[in-house]
C-alpha cells in the first residue's frame, strides 16, 4: 500500500526491446499523472515489433486495461507546416 501523499506506480505489462525501454517509463508517467487512464502502445520499426505495452485501468476505474483494447488513432503523415498559410 502506498504511503499518504504518494501515487502508486501504475502497472504496465508487456515488453519493449532494449532501445525502446524508455517507452515503458513514458507510459507509466502518463498513467501516473492522469494523462491516460489506460493505454496500449505497439511500435514497429522497419516492419518488426519492438514494443508491445499496455497498462492502467478501463473506464470503470477498476478493471485492468486489456491488451487487446480497440483504440481510436489519429495519424498525420503530412510534413510539418504543409498547408500552413504564411503569416502577414
Amino acid at each position: 500500500m502506498a504511503n499518504a501523499g504518494t501515487v502508486p506506480r501504475p502497472e504496465v505489462r508487456g515488453w519493449a526491446a532494449r532501445d525502446f525501454a524508455h517507452l515503458r517509463d513514458a507510459l507509466e508517467t502518463n498513467l501516473r499523472t492522469g494523462d491516460d487512464q489506460g493505454a496500449t502502445v505497439a511500435v514497429y520499426r522497419h516492419g518488426t515489433l519492438v514494443a508491445d505495452l499496455w497498462g492502467g485501468v478501463s473506464q470503470d476505474g477498476q478493471t485492468p486495461y486489456p491488451r487487446d483494447a480497440l483504440q481510436v488513432v489519429f495519424v498525420d503523415r503530412r510534413a510539418p507546416g504543409r498547408g500552413a498559410l504564411p503569416a502577414r
